[in-house]
């Protein structure tokens, strides 16, 4: 006859509840590592494309508008602006004239410091649109630059939020994961608000060179030159705002990787919440700080 005590050895008692517990418990261990690692992706994604776009030129951005923008100008603003410059220029030789002699006497050093400027001017005119773009892909150059330093949220950092859960109950894996799919949701309308931001500056800058053409124009008098001047300011705050955005970029990688890194799923999600916040912000400001640098308003 079987011992008793034998059977139990060969037949080990399972315990159903325990079992069960054990399962749903790898299950809230892999739904919440899942999520955590497309929480690491979105938000290395957000940065990732914001950075990509920031670094392209007007022309490489779309070829086909760009080449629609330079058309208008060349086609519609380019007579327009030739027009203002004819005025411009005759309005600075009959100013300049009247305070000179009254138009009674014609002074060579007047004509000829006319004459330079006239020339200045037909040549800015002509080269209005090369300046321009000559001006953004300064931008980009310094865009470029900037953008060297990563943006992307490092796996190791993440690894260290879903140790610090490992051994969690059941419960707080099911709150973690519930925060933690609710975030996605808000990382991906900031993902979408961001690219708004970010080709909206695009927009900006195929409207304003557009009509390059006629702020050189006004450059030939003392009066109206200030037009212009505040043109090629307008257009290098526009040029720069881009490192400025690739700036707040990573000034915000960097403030949630080190949220990622002190541990506490549940200490982290406000305060990322906080900085995505900031984010949105600082990227709709970036455009009027930058054209504060550059114009002294």
């Amino acid at each position: 006859m079987l011992n008793p005590h034998g059977a139990a050895m060969l037949f080990p008692t399972i315990d159903p509840i325990a079992s069960f517990k054990d399962m749903v418990n790898d299950a809230m261990d892999q739904a919440v590592q899942g999520s955590l690692m497309e929480l690491q992706s979105d938000l290395s994604t957000l940065l990732g494309n914001a950075t990509e776009k920031l670094s392209l030129s007007p022309s490489s951005y779309n070829g086909t508008i760009f080449g629609l923008v330079e058309n208008v100008n060349k086609t519609v603003m380019i007579p327009i602006a030739v027009i203002i410059m004819t005025y411009v220029l005759a309005y600075e030789l009959i100013q300049m004239l009247i305070e000179k002699n009254n138009m009674v006497e014609l002074e060579v050093g007047s004509i000829l410091k006319w004459l330079f400027k006239a020339f200045i001017t037909i040549e800015l005119l002509a080269n209005s649109w090369t300046i321009t773009m000559a001006l953004f892909d300064v931008g980009v150059g310094v865009v470029t630059s900037a953008s060297g330093v990563s943006n992307n949220i490092s796996m190791q950092s993440v690894t260290l939020t879903m140790d610090s859960i490992a051994g969690a109950n059941i419960g707080t894996k099911l709150l973690a994961w519930i925060e933690c799919w609710l975030f996605k949701m808000v990382v991906k309308i900031v993902a979408i608000m961001v690219s708004v931001y970010v080709i909206f500056r695009m927009m900006e800058i195929y409207i304003y060179s557009s009509a390059a053409a006629i702020p050189y124009a006004t450059l030939g008098n003392g009066e109206t030159r200030g037009i212009g001047a505040g043109y090629i300011k307008t257009i290098c705050g526009l040029a720069f705002q881009g490192f400025f955005m690739i700036l707040i970029l990573s000034i915000f990688s960097v403030l949630v990787q080190q949220e990622f890194q002190s541990g506490d799923v549940f200490k982290i999600f406000p305060k990322i919440a906080v900085y995505l916040i900031v984010l949105v912000i600082s990227l709709k400001k970036s455009g009027q700080i930058a054209k504060d640098i550059f114009t002294g308003t």
